[in-house]
């Protein structure tokens, strides 16, 4: 997982997961390791939603954390391409949904 400056943001040349997150956000400290557990199709970065410009937090409408955008560079900017869970279980459904493909690195539980 990289973790997201305004020109990493500005220059993705490539479909992306955008993992909108927070610190001291319980929710995004318990999926952000389990995140990093999946061997995905796709790169995800780390966007701290206390350092990135308010523009990006705007144009993306990210009205809470964590939240997860799927960013494409070759279509326009998509607000309603997000997802806002931090249920792994849930997350992955999305994911599957979104074409992206999943492999466990490690068998995750409800109770993780």
């Amino acid at each position: 997982m990289i973790i997201a400056t305004s020109e990493i943001l500005d220059n993705i040349d490539k479909t992306t997961i955008l993992f909108f997150s927070a610190p001291r956000c319980a929710p995004c400290k318990k999926l952000k390791p389990q995140l990093e557990l999946l061997n995905l199709n796709i790169d995800i970065i780390c966007v701290n939603v206390y350092e990135v410009e308010h523009n990006i937090i705007n144009k993306l409408d990210i009205s809470c954390i964590p939240t997860l955008y799927i960013h494409n560079p070759t279509k326009k900017i998509d607000p309603t391409n997000k997802y806002q869970n931090s249920d792994i279980n849930k997350v992955k459904e999305f994911f599957k949904k979104e074409g992206i493909v999943i492999e466990n690195k490690l068998q995750l539980d409800d109770n993780f």
